[in-house]
């Protein structure tokens, strides 16, 4: 179990800062568990932060977790989110 997961479990919130700077450091676990946690508690400006870590992501799956994410975020606020060529443009 990650502490990720174990805080979650034991209701210890972490900001969303905190959060984005775990899947920053692009470690496959740390993404894939830190982002559900993201999406729950997600507004608009949470969109335009998952844009700027998307660009920073080096693989595909990874970047496909963060897309994941922003098509959760975006369906639950009504954005759409246009990727173009890898760009990612909130319409």
């Amino acid at each position: 179990m990650t502490g990720l997961r174990l805080s979650e479990r034991e209701k210890i919130q972490l900001s969303e800062n905190c959060l984005l700077k775990i899947v920053s450091i692009k470690r496959h676990n740390l993404v894939y568990s830190a982002l559900p946690i993201i999406v729950k508690n997600a507004n608009r400006e949470t969109i335009d932060k998952l844009i700027e870590v998307y660009k920073i992501m080096p693989r595909s799956d990874m970047k496909g977790y963060v897309l994941d994410a922003l098509e959760k975020i975006s369906s639950r606020l009504g954005v759409r989110i246009i990727n173009i060529d890898e760009n990612l443009i909130v319409n």
